[in-house]
C-alpha cells in the first residue's frame, strides 16, 4: 500500500478551472468506495505471476491437486499451497477432498474482472 503524503481536501489547484468541490468528491469516492477497494485487491491478486498461472490452469475447467499444479508450474508444493491460500481467501477457488488428496477448481462465482482476464488470456 502506498504512503499518503497529503492531508484530505487540500488541493494545489488554484490557478486553473478545476472545481475544488469536484476534486473533493473524487477524493472521497476513491478512498471510500468498497467496490474500488475490492477491484484493487483483485488486480493485486492477478498481478502475481504464480497466482495468475494457477487461475489460468484451473480456468481450463479441470480440477487439479497441489502436486499437479506444482509440477506444471515447476515450483514447490509449498509455494503453490501458499498462493492457493490467497485465492481461497478471496473465494476465487474451491476445493474438494478425495481421500488424502485435495483438488482445486475455479469458483463458480468469479468476479467479472477475473473472468474477463482469464478469457482474454485464453484467446
Amino acid at each position: 500500500m502506498r504512503k499518503i503524503l497529503k492531508p484530505k481536501n487540500i488541493f494545489s489547484t488554484k490557478n486553473h478551472r478545476t472545481n475544488l468541490t469536484l476534486l473533493a468528491d473524487l477524493q472521497d469516492e476513491i478512498f471510500s468506495s468498497s467496490k474500488i477497494v475490492k477491484e484493487q485487491r483483485l488486480a493485486e491478486i492477478l498481478s502475481a505471476e504464480i497466482r495468475f498461472q494457477i487461475l489460468y490452469l484451473l480456468g481450463r475447467r479441470i480440477s487439479l491437486c497441489v502436486t499437479d499444479i506444482s509440477d506444471v508450474l515447476r515450483v514447490s508444493v509449498s509455494a503453490v499451497s501458499h498462493q492457493l491460500k490467497w485465492l481461497r481467501e478471496e473465494n476465487l477457488v474451491i476445493w474438494k477432498k478425495k481421500g488424502r488428496v485435495v483438488y482445486y477448481s475455479l469458483s463458480s462465482e468469479l468476479p467479472k474482472l477475473v473472468e474477463t482476464v482469464l478469457v482474454e488470456a485464453e484467446s
